[in-house]
């Protein structure tokens, strides 16, 4: 089959997919003799990316064998965002952040930027993400898609599957058919799968979905969150299992285009021990969020984290930044103060420090490992296990 590639032309720096499709966002490409493919969109999508001159040049294509049609070209612009410029947005934040980790115009750092994802598998990905590194993260995302997702075809005699709906992991066509059996017997294969404790969260989630309608249509629908709906958005996600504040930000800024949340991980809370103390030292110094005087005389910082109330001095914040990790009681602040510094679209920003931390090396990037994934599916749920195809 001939494969005819369709060509978007981009300012140099604005996309750099050997750093945005490795940093922790999404898991299920494969990059494969230097070709990048995946099952999105309900078809294989696969993608390449050369430089000409002056000019980015990020091919893309089905494989189908037809040429790229107007709804593929809407869906590559929509996912990475493409009428968003990186380097105005870059510009934005080195006037106002003298750290920020871009060392130059070359650097591959400057190509990175938040993926317009599909909310349902941003949630999964992230409850997986739990403490777990972004090899595994990806190794277990796509053993979701092969046990469960639809068969869509074939690249390089590799199936690919779709990433499954909830009701896509049961052997049931009826919500009202749902019980209690098929969730144990769901977290059961979860964890033969290798899910480990996640395997729970996973199962309940799963059912939490298809027993609330209105959670599906809110997570799927832009309009669920407003203007300035960032903690209307938190609380839900909140609920379900597996689901801390982290993991909360993480699939709103990836999943539900809330761009201005700051994510703290291990990584971004280094960070601000190492290089950003002195500015939030002087941050916490101008708050002027309500204060509440302890028996102690010291002044309380108040500040709302899901329903829960934290009472912190102001000599705690700071104290903390000795901390090897960061507190949950911290951790609200710590986000605030990064999506003030930087401001607009902080969330881009965190995802640019986040990425220069990560290795890169990771991922699905040879044949091989793809079939051990097969392998390991067809053992555990046997060679004839039920594929649904689209």
């Amino acid at each position: 089959m001939t494969i005819t590639w369709q060509k978007l032309l981009l300012p140099p720096n604005e996309i750099d997919l050997n750093t945005l499709l490795r940093c922790g966002q999404a898991f299920r490409w494969r990059k494969i003799n230097n070709v990048w493919s995946c099952a999105l969109n309900n078809q294989i999508l696969l993608l390449r990316e050369t430089d000409q001159d002056d000019t980015h040049i990020l091919e893309y294509t089905t494989l189908d064998g037809s040429f790229p049609n107007m709804d593929t070209t809407k869906f590559i612009h929509s996912y990475f965002n493409t009428f968003t410029s990186n380097l105005e947005l870059y510009k934005q934040w080195r006037e106002k952040d003298t750290y920020f980790p871009v060392k130059s115009e070359g650097s591959t750092i400057m190509g990175v930027r938040i993926l317009s994802q599909d909310p349902w598998e941003t949630l999964l990905s992230f409850i997986i993400s739990s403490n777990n590194n972004i090899k595994r993260i990806s190794q277990l995302c796509e053993v979701l898609c092969i046990a469960y997702g639809k068969e869509v075809g074939y690249y390089q005699n590799l199936p690919y599957f779709t990433f499954p709906k909830p009701i896509e992991f049961l052997p049931i066509n009826d919500p009202k058919e749902l019980s209690s059996k098929h969730i144990e017997t769901l977290e059961y294969e979860l964890r033969g799968l290798g899910f480990g404790y996640r395997a729970k969260y996973i199962s309940k989630t799963v059912r939490l979905m298809i027993e609330n309608p209105e959670f599906w249509e809110t997570l799927n629908n832009d309009n669920s969150w407003s203007e300035d709906g960032d903690e209307k958005c938190i609380e839900f996600l909140r609920q379900f299992p597996g689901v801390g504040p982290k993991v909360a930000d993480c699939v709103a800024l990836m999943g539900c285009k809330r761009h201005d949340l700051v994510p703290v991980d291990t990584h971004v809370w280094n960070i601000l021990r190492s290089t950003y103390r002195k500015e939030f030292e002087k941050w916490v110094d101008s708050l002027s969020i309500k204060e509440e005087e302890g028996e102690d005389g010291a002044k309380k910082l108040t500040t709302k984290d899901k329903a829960r109330t934290s009472e912190i001095p102001k000599s705690s914040l700071k104290r903390s930044l000795f901390n090897k990790a960061v507190d949950v009681k911290i951790y609200p602040f710590v986000k605030r103060f990064f999506r003030e510094y930087w401001g607009v679209k902080a969330g881009w920003a965190q995802s640019v420090v986040f990425s220069e931390m990560v290795k890169l090396d990771n991922g699905i990037n040879d044949v091989e490992e793809y079939e051990k994934l097969l392998d390991k599916v067809r053992s555990f749920k046997g060679d004839g296990f039920k594929r649904r195809k689209i």
